[in-house]
């Protein structure tokens, strides 16, 4: 039978003493780390509201000066021609930018469009050059019980062009009246230059009363963006702190844009969103289907109920998909109350260059 000696028992002593000091070191470096990211949360608010109140203080003061200026001069004498009112009027209208149209027809960039008389409500439109054959994928949100027939009306060359569309309707709509569906138009080979498309109920271009822009209409030899994230949706959401750690975070981690699909939000969450919006680090991509159709709050009918699943999420995600498919090379769809952080490598593109040579030929993870 063995026993430690005293040297023994003091080396153990010894050992388990700078275990715990090497403990101790890791919970402080941790507290000064999350002190550290408070206070820079906390300053950066500041900063946001320091340069919301300038803004508005700086303009209010050439306002001031303007109005000073003006009581300087001489009254003019009356007017012997058009009342105030009307003239006005006429300088604004004239001052007006017409409204863009396409082969003729008014231009409709919203993020969501009814279709004539369907309860099929549009978000946008895409060229598909995945296959041999090129298409219009255009995302919409249909109701799922209605038979429904539809066409594109496409604007080619300056002229219209129309054709039969089908659809097919995602499985992922939690048993919800509505559902995400992807409605598809072939493109004619005669057509060599495509802009605009509206989807219809019928095939007669005199009923179209709006186009809608069709994107991904070329393919970019290179990506404009290496990493972008896709926030869908931002409901009724208050939680500034929470908003501007996660818009730091996603920096560190190396994203370089992040589109999020806002309803709505309060005034101080607005502030934050025009920052990084003017910083071109975030786009916002108005999300307005709450005005066409009842959402659901929660994914399960039972217990949220509502039309669609979850304030539209799933054709928002879509969308977003398509729309920077030819934009980046890696896109991340994501929520503002989780985080992936990787262990051995600093950034999110060090990790999925990991994953790749680990996983070929997965695309998705």
């Amino acid at each position: 039978m063995c026993s430690k000696g005293k040297y023994d028992v003091k080396y153990d002593l010894l050992q388990s003493g700078s275990k715990t000091k090497h403990s101790k070191k890791n919970i402080w470096a941790l507290k000064i780390f999350f002190f550290s990211c408070i206070l820079f949360v906390f300053f950066f608010i500041i900063f946001i509201y320091l340069e919301d109140y300038f803004k508005t203080a700086f303009t209010k003061q050439i306002g001031q000066n303007h109005e000073s200026k003006d009581s300087d001069q001489p009254n003019p004498p009356p007017s012997t021609h058009l009342p105030l009112e009307q003239t006005t009027h006429i300088h604004h209208t004239s001052s007006s930018p017409p409204s863009p149209k396409a082969c003729g027809v008014q231009v409709k960039d919203g993020p969501v469009i009814k279709v004539d008389h369907l309860n099929t409500y549009v978000i946008g439109s895409y060229v598909e050059h995945r296959f041999r054959e090129k298409e219009i994928k255009t995302i919409a949100i249909v109701l799922r019980h209605e038979q429904a027939t539809y066409s594109c009306v496409m604007c080619c060359d300056g002229g219209i062009m129309t054709s039969n569309a089908y659809y097919s309707i995602h499985s992922d709509h939690f048993n919800f009246e509505y559902g995400t569906a992807t409605i598809t138009c072939p493109i004619s080979s005669r057509c060599l230059i495509l802009t605009h498309v509206a989807i219809t109920a019928g095939g007669v271009s005199g009923r179209v009363t709006s186009f809608q822009p069709v994107r991904n209409r070329d393919v970019p030899t290179s990506f404009p963006y290496e990493f972008t994230i896709c926030i869908s949706v931002m409901y009724d959401y208050k939680n500034v702190l929470n908003l501007v750690q996660f818009m730091e975070m996603f920096r560190l981690l190396g994203a370089q844009r992040v589109v999020i699909y806002k309803t709505n939000c309060d005034s101080d969450t607005q502030k934050v969103l025009d920052y990084y919006e003017r910083s071109g680090f975030v786009e916002i991509i108005p999300w307005t289907i709450k005005n066409h159709i009842k959402v659901s709050t929660g994914w399960r009918i039972d217990i949220s109920p509502g039309q669609l699943h979850y304030y539209g999420q799933i054709p928002a995600l879509n969308d977003c998909v398509f729309r920077y498919m030819y934009q980046t090379r890696y896109l991340a769809l994501q929520d503002l109350d989780e985080l992936i952080l990787p262990i051995k490598v600093k950034t999110w593109t060090e990790l999925l260059l990991q994953l790749e040579d680990m996983y070929r030929p997965a695309v998705g993870f």
